[in-house]
């Protein structure tokens, strides 16, 4: 694979399978493959926010697929030095307002 090395990042071609990927989604953005959430019910203890983000970023560093971004028109991608990423924590009183929550974010995208 030919790929350009920068100094935060690199970039190379989207493969067959990435780009028929991407192009669904563009069609379909209900159908996004890019949306992750994480939920957990707390019923049985505390959840530590500030734990959960750190091992969250851990991860992020760890696998570079999660810093990845896609350009569909430059039909490359582009693997990033540092994770850029939104986190946001919600609390939720029950599995509708979940959903809710979850609905509304997704949408926001």
């Amino acid at each position: 694979m030919d790929s350009v090395v920068a100094k935060e990042h690199l970039t190379a071609p989207l493969t067959p399978y990435q780009l028929e990927m991407l192009s669904k989604t563009k069609e379909d953005p209900s159908r996004n493959y890019s949306f992750y959430g994480l939920t957990r019910s707390n019923v049985n203890g505390t959840i530590m926010a500030d734990q959960l983000h750190e091992v969250w970023e851990t991860l992020f560093y760890r696998h570079d697929i999660y810093r990845s971004t896609f350009d569909l028109d430059a039909k490359t991608q582009t693997v990033h030095a540092k994770p850029d990423f939104i986190w946001k924590s919600f609390e939720v009183l029950d599995e509708t307002d979940m959903e809710s929550v979850s609905r509304r974010e997704r949408e926001s995208l």
